[in-house]
């Protein structure tokens, strides 16, 4: 190799112009590549998630409503409250945005309860109740139907309840339902608008205690869009102002480290082959000395200096004790910067959402290549959910597979539905026409049930659907045309106390289709993970350093001796970590690798130097220090500058090699 090199280097000392034109068509190729390059910022790109993991975290970032964001309005002064003052900043705030927001970076912004949503919901379900009715309404509609005088009966509460004073949506639903038949069913998709708790006040979205008013809305971009998002944080700030080592990364389950793991290999590759072939014919003979203070420094022997070596030794162990503290961080969140009132906010937020309760939730999710199959898979699985509820494992079971069904089961149900007409359609509509007029309702009044007797319905694809699955069933489903995956979530909330793998053994029949997962122990799985691949790191760097230096050195002992203090300076950083309760976590532990690989050219340059100056006798070991010692200050700077960063992670990674 050696050889190969000097006769390349002998044929472009010759020929310099054929050494400018390839370094020039070099240089335009890998401009040419870079232009391909593109910016990735998903982190889950970063965990070792396997094909199960992968899906269930895509399926929880789209049901979980990452694209939504809270603008929340409160004193500084925590201990007053006024809402009319408030609502005022809300009025404010919304008027601005809108005037602001030209390229409709901000969606569905919502500053107050939208009754007209609620009555266009309402509306749609009524109007389509048969693609909502299950055998079991139907026998609970056949009791209520065979019952003497039922028709009279509920008129009569229906005018009782009219004298009352009533929302407009409640007359509506009473044209549409007077007899009391599908309402029930209607009534369920309550506990499908979430359990957010809230007060209003003249319509805007208040807190329980009254003390913050709360404005949502939805973003295109996603959660790793860093440029769109700064965009619009930058316009929200306004408007509220206004108001080697590192090839064993390549096997790695991660795909962010095995791309870093490319990337640096390349990298290095080409940083080897530039100074071998071009940098010798940039090279200059200095006119004068370097820094006398590097020179000096160069030419101090700390091996002739006994009582450092016995300090080090002494350290070594010191540190060795204490690295056995040092763990890993899987906790995701701790690599977001997010400041305290952030966290206090967050944690607010989540305690609202989830209704004040603490209980544990399990994601029951059904896939299928179409919609169709997902929500067969969802409906087949229902009768298992519901036992777990019925044995009281279960508090809560909140699925869509009432109101969203494929096709094949709606076929079924409208069957159903024209069944039932024909038997007590016409007897119902005479009962409401001579009834009616009894109790003093004009002609007329129930037109609209009339309507949804006498509709033809039939079979619709989801998308038709698409106002309860945008008003109330985004958390239930998770829809992917381009890559033919379909996935229809069920939500479990557990009883108090218990915890979500109490639930395994009963929740492992659910078929091939099926799977549970929940956030916690999707979490550990991934540290797990992340944990192996760290000790994979350590060990795969070190023993590839290692068998490195035994080729290069064609000598056990130099490599013994190379490896060494690559080893001690690794016990020195982990028990410095333990020392001061530092953690390893997803992004710097990538630092491994640059410690191994740093760490590795220190010690050859040293050993070659040694091994140089013993063969020769001529010494040649100080202008080698002087050369670590540069690159290691050059470094240190370099990485030392993040320790006065303000996200958190930066500083954890400031450790010299």
């Amino acid at each position: 190799m050696t050889t190969l090199i000097l006769r390349i280097y002998e044929m472009m000392r010759r020929h310099r112009l054929l050494c400018l034109l390839s370094f020039i068509v070099v240089t335009l190729l890998l401009l040419l590549s870079l232009l391909r390059l593109d910016f990735k910022e998903d982190i889950s790109d970063f965990l070792p998630l396997d094909s199960r993991h992968q899906h269930a975290l895509k399926v929880y970032q789209d049901i979980s409503g990452a694209n939504r964001l809270f603008a929340l309005f409160q004193y500084r002064d925590t201990t007053q409250a006024d809402p009319d003052v408030m609502v005022s900043a809300i009025e404010a705030f919304t008027s601005k945005l809108e005037e602001r927001d030209t390229t409709g970076m901000v969606r569905d912004l919502v500053a107050q309860v939208d009754i007209t949503k609620a009555q266009e919901v309402s509306a749609f379900v009524y109007g389509h109740i048969p693609y909502f009715l299950t055998v079991a309404d139907y026998e609970r509609m056949d009791s209520l139907v065979a019952q003497t005088d039922f028709v009279g009966r509920q008129l009569e509460q229906d005018k009782q309840l009219l004298m009352f004073p009533v929302g407009g949506l409640l007359v509506e639903n009473l044209q549409r339902d007077p007899l009391n038949l599908f309402t029930p069913v209607v009534t369920q998709l309550q506990r499908a608008s979430g359990e957010m708790r809230y007060e209003q006040y003249d319509g805007y979205i208040f807190s329980p205690d009254m003390q913050r008013a709360v404005v949502m809305m939805s973003t295109p971009y996603g959660a790793s869009e860093t440029e769109n998002n700064s965009r619009l944080i930058a316009m929200l700030d306004e408007v509220k102002t206004t108001v080697g080592a590192f090839l064993t990364l390549v096997p790695l389950k991660s795909a962010a480290l095995r791309d870093l793991g490319l990337f640096s290999s390349f990298l290095l590759v080409g940083t080897i082959l530039f100074v071998l072939l071009y940098l010798p014919h940039l090279a200059r003979k200095p006119q004068k000395n370097g820094s006398l203070f590097l020179a000096r420094l160069g030419n101090v022997r700390l091996e002739e200096k006994h009582w450092l070596v016995a300090a080090i030794l002494v350290l070594t162990v010191f540190f060795g004790y204490f690295s056995f503290r040092t763990s890993f961080d899987s906790n995701m969140s701790h690599i977001n910067y997010m400041t305290d009132e952030q966290k206090t906010d967050m944690a607010y937020f989540q305690q609202l959402m989830a209704g004040g309760m603490a209980q544990q939730k399990v994601n029951v999710v059904s896939t299928g290549s179409t919609a169709d199959s997902a929500l067969d898979q969802s409906l087949r699985i229902q009768p298992q959910l519901a036992a777990l509820r019925d044995s009281g494992l279960v508090d809560d079971l909140a699925g869509c597979t009432r109101f969203l069904c494929s096709q094949a089961e709606q076929q079924e149900r409208l069957q159903r539905w024209q069944e039932w007409v024909n038997r007590h359609g016409e007897k119902l509509l005479t009962g409401l026409q001579t009834e009616g007029r009894k109790a003093g309702f004009t002609e007329g009044s129930f037109d609209e049930f009339n309507q949804i007797l006498n509709a033809d319905y039939q079979p619709q694809d989801i998308a038709y659907f698409n106002v309860l699955t945008s008003a109330l069933f985004s958390q239930n489903v998770s829809l992917d045309s381009l890559a033919h995956d379909y996935s229809v979530v069920d939500v479990l909330t557990l009883r108090e106390g218990l915890m979500p793998e109490d639930l395994d053994q009963r929740l492992a029949n659910l078929g091939d289709a099926s799977y549970a997962f929940d956030i916690g122990r999707m979490n550990s799985a991934v540290a797990n993970s992340l944990s192996d691949d760290f000790n994979y790191i350590g060990w795969a760097c070190g023993f590839i350093v290692f068998f490195f230096l035994w080729f290069s050195f064609r000598s056990l002992k130099l490599a013994m001796l190379s490896f060494l203090p690559m080893a001690i300076s690794w016990v020195w950083i982990l028990g410095l970590m333990g020392l001061l309760d530092m953690q390893f976590n997803i992004v710097n532990v990538i630092l491994a690798t640059f410690i191994f690989g740093q760490g590795d050219d220190y010690t050859i340059f040293m050993t070659e130097g040694a091994v140089y100056e013993q063969k020769y006798q001529r010494p040649i070991l100080a202008s080698y220090k002087h050369s670590i010692i540069l690159s290691a200050l050059i470094m240190f700077i370099g990485i030392g500058t993040l320790i006065v960063a303000r996200h958190p992670i930066p500083p954890c990674a400031r450790w010299p090699r």
